[in-house]
């Protein structure tokens, strides 16, 4: 047992180690943690405590009032996209089935470029374009709402 003092003092550090590790997981990880899942159960609370901003995946938000707007945008090349992506929040303009202001519409064509501006990487299910080659195409400048002067975002066109 040449060894055996070299191996004493391994297997003392070995449970040190263990036992400093089993201490601070005790002290840090909480008490709800795992009851769930590998996820801390006291969070659904804080979760449930914020606000709802955006509401609804699809149009089922908007259909009430917005009828036609959203039939025209159900049948055109948008009809996956949900209306909070280009009017932002729903709670914005409705509150407690109530209007409570004018829904806000982002008209600016970097707003278009999130989804249509040509890139490699991007799938080639959306019709991507070059925006300054087609804007220049049209006579046009890039700026402002120039998208929203040719296109109906509620029914876009694939080809103008």
């Amino acid at each position: 047992m040449r060894y055996a003092k070299h191996i004493f003092r391994l297997m003392i550090l070995l449970i040190l180690v263990i036992s400093v590790t089993l201490i601070v997981l005790r002290l840090f990880v909480p008490d709800s943690f795992g009851k769930y899942g590998h996820y801390r159960a006291d969070n659904l609370k804080e979760q449930m405590s914020i606000p709802v901003v955006w509401q609804g995946v699809r149009n089922n938000a908007c259909i009430e009032c917005h009828q036609e707007n959203t039939y025209k945008k159900m049948k055109s090349l948008h009809k996956n996209v949900p209306c909070m992506n280009c009017h932002g929040p729903i709670t914005q303009h409705v509150s407690k089935s109530k209007k409570i202001a004018k829904m806000p519409v982002i008209r600016s064509w970097k707003h278009c470029a999130r989804c249509h501006q040509k890139l490699a990487a991007r799938a080639h299910v959306i019709k991507q374009i070059d925006a300054v080659e087609h804007v220049k195409g049209q006579g046009e400048a890039l700026e402002g709402n120039v998208c929203i002067e040719c296109h109906d975002p509620h029914n876009p066109k694939e080809e103008e």
